[in-house]
């Protein structure tokens, strides 16, 4: 069975507290990939983290971000958060791609 959700992708930002005193990224670069098939998301994440300096975090939805993000490390974690995914009234996923090079070392 197909099933669709829509990924918001954010790149480099930083998380700081909004007016409210909630977590958001901010000053970052964010794109949004709709109707994106779960199944694809396992290829496209493994050549993604293999190949690149990134640690990839994720949020199905907006909510929570104050309680802490989930690592995207393996295909177990990917279809994890299909599983949350699917359970969810909102079918948006936030991956927060933190790209290790742009951190002075």
């Amino acid at each position: 069975m197909l099933f669709f959700i829509n990924l918001v992708l954010h790149h480099k930002g930083e998380f700081a507290q909004n007016e409210i005193g909630l977590l958001e990224c901010v000053n970052g670069e964010m794109c949004v990939w709709q109707n994106m098939e779960i199944h694809y998301l396992i290829v496209f994440f493994i050549i993604y983290v293999k190949h690149m300096e990134v640690i990839v975090f994720f949020l199905v939805s907006k909510s929570g971000m104050d309680r802490g993000l989930p690592l995207l490390e393996n295909n177990e974690d990917i279809l994890s958060m299909c599983s949350i995914a699917r359970v969810h009234p909102v079918k948006d996923i936030h991956i927060y791609f933190y790209h290790v090079l742009d951190v002075d070392r």
